[in-house]
Order: structure tokens, then C-alpha cells, then sequence
């Protein structure tokens, strides 16, 4: 007996339905293995970008944080949306000086496509953030950052910061900030001196330095700008004065506080023991300290490999 035509335009129905999902799967397959493919390329080439430049090599480098390199977070760690509990230092000069965060609820978390296709680290702007332990210190308990030191950081915000005037004095920067990098309680930091810790705060609408001691937390430097793309920052003290440079160009130079001495920040993202203070809310990527003012072309030469590693544009 002859199948019925509807009988067998079923049966064709349910084979071509088969092999459309057949054939989606192997184009889901084919997409979801060439984003990997896309994502390892990215990685490794920014791996070989840092591996090959000059950071390292320029006199003074004291901190060098990568979200990109390997033996940056522990492999647990290093997955999509996970907590770190620890951002090694990848210095190649000097012992380590990792950031470390032992609240689980405190922890940043590690994202894979974060700025221009390559993992930074993600900071909720309410409790996140990473301490540092010790830069070391000098003669008579002298931080050896003291008063000159060039601090680069890649960065992404996603909130506005509330800007305040421009100031040597007073305690603007003690709430509703966006701390980047919180600057340092410095009464008791370094016992044999008045010292003050420098900061970077950082919002889609502006940046601003702060430097913190004993009644005092003046915004040195406040710069209002457009910041909604990743964005290098740098900013370098000279003999106590900050200036501010952005994607590579100087935007900034203020007058130097009242502190005997100024020395960068402990704290990336915000501080525990100032929680009323504030907390930076948006992406970090690379964090460079020099314990010392670039030369122009040293610190041109930094701004170029973070440019084309990040895909930022210079200005």
C-alpha cells in the first residue's frame, strides 16, 4: 500500500526539522568557538604587548597591577564574574606588593570582556575594593615615594562623581566620592613624619586628586571632563604639586597642600576604614606606580603602551 501524501510530507517535516537544529548547532558551535578563538587572540596579544614594552625597564617602578596577565589573579579566580580575592603584582624588579580583600562581599569581580574586548576588574561603588601593603620606606621612616611619583591607571566609570572647588584645605573629599584609588589616612602611616596619602577620584563627569591626613582631605586637583570611555589617567607629583594628564595629554597643574609629604595611595576602589567616604563604581584595568617623576619620554612611552593595548585613543 502507497503512503498517503500527508504522511509522507510528515515524515519529510520532521527530517528537515532535524537537520535545521543539526545545522544550528553546528553554526552555534562554530560562533560560540570563534569568540574564544577571538578572546585568546585579544589576551595574548596584550600579554605580548606588556611582555614587550618598556614598563619595567624605566628606573622606579614599584607597583605594576594587570588585569590581562596570567599570574595576575589565581586560576580559580581568573573566570568571568568571579570574585578576587587577590591582584598580584607583577613587578619584576622589587618584592611584590599585591592588593588583597579578604570580605567576600568587598571583593571586586573579574570580567572577561570588560574594556575593548580584554578582563579588567569590576568595582560595585559601595563596598569593593583591594588594599596594598607597603611601598617601604627611607631614611628616618621617609616613604621612598615621597613628594615625587607618577601613578598610571586604565579605568572605566559607570557613575558620576560629586566634583568639589578646587582647594588646599578643608574636608571636601570625606563623602559621596568615587575613589578610584582612596588616598591614605597618613597620621601613623610613616611615624617619623607628617605625611599625607594621595588619591584619584573618578566619575563619568571629572577627576580629581585628594591628598589625607588629620583634618584634612582638600581636593588639590579637580578636573570636570566627559569620561564615559576607558580612559587613561596619570597623574604625577612634583615636589608635592599634582598635575593631571588624560589619554596622554596634560589637562591639569594645581598648587601643592600643606602636608610635609605626600606619598600614592594603599587603597584601590575605596577604603574599609573610611567606608562613609566613598567607592569607586566602574572598570579597572592597570594600575603603574613610579616612585619618582617620569621624563617626558618615559612617561610618553607608558602612554603609547597602554594606548595600544587598550585600544584608547592618545590626545
Amino acid at each position: 500500500m502507497k503512503k498517503s501524501p500527508t504522511k509522507l510530507r510528515s515524515a519529510f517535516s520532521l527530517l528537515e526539522i532535524s537537520i535545521i537544529f543539526v545545522i544550528v548547532g553546528i553554526v552555534l558551535a562554530t560562533i560560540i568557538r570563534s569568540s574564544s578563538i577571538y578572546t585568546d587572540y585579544k589576551i595574548n596579544t596584550a600579554r605580548s604587548l606588556t611582555s614587550s614594552s618598556d614598563i619595567s625597564s624605566i628606573q622606579g617602578l614599584i607597583l605594576w597591577l594587570d588585569a590581562t596577565a596570567e599570574k595576575s589573579f589565581d586560576s580559580a579566580e581568573r573566570e568571568d564574574n568571579t570574585a578576587i580575592s587577590t591582584w598580584y603584582d607583577i613587578n619584576p624588579t622589587i618584592n611584590p606588593n599585591n592588593a588583597t580583600q579578604n570580605t567576600a562581599a568587598s571583593k571586586p569581580l573579574y570580567v572577561m570582556d570588560a574594556i575593548n574586548n580584554l578582563p579588567a576588574l569590576k568595582f560595585d561603588g559601595t563596598d569593593d575594593s583591594l588594599r596594598l601593603s607597603s611601598y617601604g620606606t627611607g631614611l628616618s621612616g621617609t616613604p621612598e615615594t615621597a613628594n615625587n611619583f607618577t601613578i598610571f591607571v586604565v579605568a572605566k566609570p559607570n557613575s558620576a562623581d560629586a566634583l568639589s572647588t578646587e582647594s588646599t584645605s578643608g574636608t571636601a573629599g570625606t563623602g559621596n566620592k568615587k575613589y578610584l584609588l582612596f588616598p591614605e589616612y597618613g597620621v601613623g602611616t610613616y611615624p617619623a613624619i607628617s605625611a599625607a596619602g594621595a588619591g584619584i577620584a573618578m566619575g563619568t563627569n571629572g577627576i580629581s586628586v585628594y591628598e589625607h591626613s588629620s583634618s584634612y582631605m582638600p581636593p588639590l586637583l579637580v578636573y570636570a571632563t566627559t569620561a564615559t570611555k576607558p580612559t587613561i589617567v596619570e597623574v604625577d607629583y612634583t615636589n608635592k604639586v599634582p598635575s593631571l594628564y588624560v589619554n596622554g595629554s596634560l589637562v591639569r597643574t594645581t598648587a601643592q597642600g600643606s602636608a610635609s609629604y605626600v606619598f600614592p595611595t594603599f587603597n584601590i576602589g575605596g577604603s574599609s576604614s573610611f567606608v562613609s567616604y566613598g567607592y569607586y563604581s566602574g572598570y579597572i584595568a592597570e594600575i603603574i606606580i613610579y616612585n619618582r617623576v617620569l621624563l617626558n619620554d618615559e612617561r610618553e612611552s607608558v602612554a603609547k603602551y597602554l594606548s595600544k593595548k587598550w585600544g584608547i585613543k592618545l590626545s
